[in-house]
């Protein structure tokens, strides 16, 4: 999630690196179930398939190397937004020059990474069979009223009251599936996973079942 308060960049940081090829793809929120598939792709073969959403950037940056220092370089989102704001996966390897020489200590290294421009911040707490989402303002901390809130799996929705909470009652999911919450302000929006990863699965309702504890004690208050 970008600092609302700064430019909508992701800085890339960098030892010994000339310069970085980067991609960029406009993504919306319900992109990301074929998001984390794609990541599965990426983790099984340095072959895989194109991240979901539209290429919106596609070039070289170049990188101002300094030797055996670590250099930060900004990438900037912009082309990727509308009216500020969006949703973007940044797919950034090495040049393939320098992508060559190091082919001889192993695999190439690239960072796929799915960046927010929102101003919503979105929270979650959940039990056996509810969640309470909780949406703020990054800019102040306010709580934010009338945020449209849908929850993947089963597209439970809600809407916050004046304190910024939401109370929304967790799908029954017979089959494994992405988790996550969605959240949407005029045109803005945010997401909000249950886990990052693409085998995670999780946020859904379960029955409360017996539980057997061990209790001991003695006549000496041991």
């Amino acid at each position: 999630v970008v600092d609302p308060a700064s430019k909508p960049t992701y800085s890339v940081f960098t030892i010994n690196y000339n310069a970085v090829k980067v991609k960029a793809y406009a993504v919306n929120p319900e992109d990301w179930p074929e998001y984390l598939g794609y990541l599965e792709d990426a983790s099984r073969s340095d072959e895989h398939r194109d991240p979901p959403g539209r290429k919106v950037l596609d070039e070289k940056v170049p990188i101002e190397s300094v030797p055996d220092t670590l250099v930060e370089t900004p990438i900037d989102l912009t082309r990727a937004l509308t009216g500020g704001r969006g949703h973007v996966v940044l797919v950034i390897e090495a040049d393939e020059s320098l992508v060559q020489s190091l082919r001889r200590q192993g695999p190439k290294t690239e960072i796929n990474v799915w960046v927010q421009v929102t101003r919503i911040g979105l929270d979650a707490f959940v039990d056996g069979q509810h969640m309470i989402a909780w949406a703020n303002s990054l800019v102040d901390g306010s709580p934010l009223r009338g945020v449209d809130l849908t929850l993947f799996p089963g597209r439970v929705s809600g809407k916050t009251g004046s304190d910024g909470l939401a109370r929304l009652a967790l799908p029954t999911v017979a089959e494994d599936t992405s988790a996550y919450l969605v959240a949407r302000l005029g045109n803005d929006s945010a997401i909000l996973p249950e886990s990052t990863y693409w085998w995670q699965r999780g946020w859904q309702a379960r029955e409360p079942g017996a539980e057997c504890r061990w209790y001991v004690f003695d006549d000496r208050q041991m």
